[in-house]
């Protein structure tokens, strides 16, 4: 026995105390690990397109220490109207995080987000929002995606949507327009004959620059012309689903392809889809409401595709654009399919340029690109619409200046592709425009060729038919 102090203890109770001491803080250095586990993050992000830096994920993440009876939930409300007269991309969103208890003890991270002023908390309707603020985006910093817990439009009041979210925290009922898991998720749940897939799809093209627009034709990159573009269908899908009644988004994918011009895809980025924007069904319904319409904006929108390919995506060097590639153009494959509030998603439409007379085909595909027959919620056949197009010096210009007689001839091609019209007079006229076009594909095979070089291709051609010709007659 030894003395400590004024105290004698044995040297197995001095070893009982240390470990004992030892022990205690494991466990008390255990509890903290544990009690540090359960915190949370709740994120949510939105996807910009600024002029100088091109697309970027900004994240907004909240730490809490919530559990499973009180869960956090991120929205994110988008106006539907611009608050700028002439920039059409002048969006303002509001974004937040709504739970049953209080904000207590949590922590904000907002270094990968925008600065805001005046974050709050408040009390509604029997929950908590956590108030982040409202964001402003215009043509320099475009809104272009989100993803969150919540996502919901509003017309002019984004606290207008507040007693629907507070429901859904209460009760989980989903209100008409909202979308659980944001305005990019990714539904999980097939359903081709159920939702079908959407119908006379059509591109609206407006673009500010004329020249560029009569260049098109020379240019083999449409990935360089500045553009605005608006896809529309029709109200019903092709399984019937009235699409104006809300409750349905549209997505849109692109995958990197080049093809001729007259349609033929000479190469793809088989199986790899780039996503590119989503909107609510109704917002693009064919004359409709030409004021909802969503836009995109074409030359970003080629150039993320051609950013994200993969590895298996074949770019055409210098020498193939002179040569085998010489007849061939940029653009990627579009893709579009309808999703519906409880993951589930139609049959795809695989959209991209199908003639030299500006026209688009649609084709119902399957997610590995396979056919959808009709009686699958697809086409029985691919559907030709003309491509309409409006030009002026300023988008609006432009959109107004969509020519009466083009709507006109689109309709007449929807019919005839409903009716099947293909009469003998019909190949007939095909033909003879088919010929018409031969000393064209002529010269864009030999476009690498000096200007003197084709006029002496061009007259040898001519030659040529001439011989030909009396050479018939001589028999």
């Amino acid at each position: 026995m030894k003395r400590y102090g004024n105290f004698r203890f044995t040297r197995r109770m001095v070893v009982f105390v240390c470990l004992l001491v030892v022990s205690v803080s494991v466990l008390m250095n255990a509890h903290i690990v544990y009690a540090q586990s359960n915190t949370q993050n709740s994120v949510l992000s939105i996807k910009t397109d600024t002029s100088s830096s091109g697309f970027r994920d900004n994240t907004l993440i909240l730490s809490h220490n919530h559990d499973s009876s009180a869960p956090v939930y991120s929205f994110i409300l988008e106006s539907t109207n611009s608050i700028f007269p002439n920039d059409k991309y002048s969006h303002q969103v509001y974004c937040g995080y709504v739970s049953k208890n209080d904000f207590t003890g949590c922590d904000i991270d907002s270094s990968n987000f925008f600065g805001v002023s005046g974050s709050s908390v408040s009390q509604s309707d029997g929950v908590y929002f956590y108030n982040y603020g409202l964001l402003t985006f215009q043509e320099g910093n475009k809104f272009s995606g989100s993803s969150s817990d919540i996502f919901m439009l509003y017309d002019s009041d984004y606290l207008d949507c507040f007693a629907s979210i507070a429901n859904y925290v209460l009760t989980g009922e989903k209100s008409d327009g909202m979308i659980i898991g944001g305005s990019g998720y990714r539904p999980n749940t097939q359903a081709y004959s159920e939702i079908g897939c959407l119908d006379n799809v059509q591109m609206e093209t407006y673009v500010t620059n004329k020249k560029e627009l009569i260049d098109a034709d020379e240019n083999a990159d449409l990935s360089k012309i500045n553009q605005d573009k608006v896809i529309v269908y029709s109200s019903s899908t092709t399984s019937g689903i009235d699409l104006s009644k809300g409750g349905y988004r549209v997505q849109l994918y692109g995958s990197y392809a080049w093809q001729d011009k007259k349609g033929n895809i000479k190469s793809e980025d088989k199986g790899h889809k780039t996503f590119i924007k989503d909107w609510d069904a109704q917002d693009n319904i064919k004359g409709l409401d030409r004021s909802k319409y969503r836009w995109i904006d074409w030359k970003s929108a080629n150039y993320k595709v051609e950013a994200d390919k993969t590895d298996k995506a074949h770019k055409p060097n210098v020498f193939e654009k002179m040569t085998t590639y010489a007849n061939y153009q940029y653009e990627p494959i579009w893709y579009l399919r309808i999703v519906s509030q409880d993951n589930k998603y139609g049959a795809w439409v695989k959209l991209y340029n199908s003639t030299n007379k500006g026209k688009y085909r649609s084709e119902s595909v399957d997610d590995d690109d396979n056919a959808v027959p009709d009686s699958g919620g697809g086409y029985k056949k691919p559907k030709d619409t003309s491509e309409i197009t409006g030009t002026g010096d300023t988008p609006e210009d432009a959109k107004n200046n969509v020519p009466k007689a083009e709507e006109k001839q689109d309709n007449d091609d929807l019919n005839d592709s409903a009716n099947g019209n293909n009469s003998t007079f019909d190949k007939l006229e095909q033909f003879t425009k088919g010929i018409g076009d031969v000393p064209k594909m002529i010269a864009d095979i030999f476009s690498f060729l000096p200007s003197w070089c084709l006029e002496v291709v061009a007259i040898g051609f001519a030659l040529l038919m001439i011989l030909v010709v009396v050479k018939f007659i001589r028999g």
